[in-house]
């Protein structure tokens, strides 16, 4: 019955993100728009797909050790219960859906949409910001409004480093599917491991920003515009 129950509740994400995406794609094409071109797909360089699907599983790792450690998840019991359900079920179907298509679906939504309106109404930091605000809300659960919070937000430094919402949708994807293969290992690390856990996923995420800040698409410049 639990099975069944955690299939649905995948079944119901899905139908909601394919709905969704085609109401979105109505509202472009009726302002004479087009919805893949302004999310912009570029083709991401070989090392940049490195960086950010191991920002995506360093952050993951970082953040749920984090939480042990601070002891945030007795603070917020009910997230374990929700979590539960959209990571249960059939593996494969959770990792299409939950790991695949939904990052897919909340970065064209978050990032290709939000992001890009607010960036033209207000400043780019506070659009950042706020967006990053709007992404941890809407999981409507404290502590993944949290690390969704944190998370919107590199999602949005990558997509303006990397300049193609690929950057945001392979990090997004890196974080749901850790999270996915980790709920069929039943292996909790001691403290002492966990500090060393901590460490090194906050080394990585170090690397990973770094990496994609330093190699990141600067616009052109007007003398470049002009010719």
């Amino acid at each position: 019955m639990k099975i069944l129950l955690d299939q649905q509740v995948s079944l119901v994400l899905l139908g909601s993100i394919l709905l969704s995406l085609f109401i979105y794609k109505r509202l472009f094409k009726a302002r004479q728009q087009n919805l893949w071109a302004s999310c912009d797909f570029s083709k991401l360089q070989f090392q940049a797909i490195i960086k950010v699907l191991l920002l995506g599983l360093a952050y993951n790792c970082f953040f749920t050790v984090f939480a042990q450690i601070t002891l945030l998840n007795r603070l917020f019991p009910d997230h374990h219960q929700i979590v539960s359900r959209l990571l249960g079920g059939n593996f494969w179907f959770a990792l299409l859906i939950v790991g695949m298509m939904a990052p897919s679906f909340e970065e064209i939504l978050f990032r290709g949409i939000v992001f890009n309106e607010l960036r033209k109404i207000i400043s780019l930091p506070l659009a950042i910001i706020f967006q990053g605000l709007v992404f941890g809300l809407y999981h409507m659960n404290a502590l993944q409004s949290i690390y969704g919070m944190v998370l919107g937000i590199l999602a949005a430094l990558v997509y303006i480093w990397v300049k193609s919402l690929w950057g945001p949708i392979l990090m997004h994807i890196s974080f749901n599917s850790l999270s996915i293969m980790m709920s069929r290992v039943n292996v909790v690390p001691t403290d002492k491991y966990r500090f060393i856990l901590l460490i090194i996923s906050g080394l990585i995420m170090g690397y990973g920003i770094y990496g994609l800040w330093k190699d990141r698409i600067q616009p052109p410049s007007n003398s470049e515009a002009t010719h």
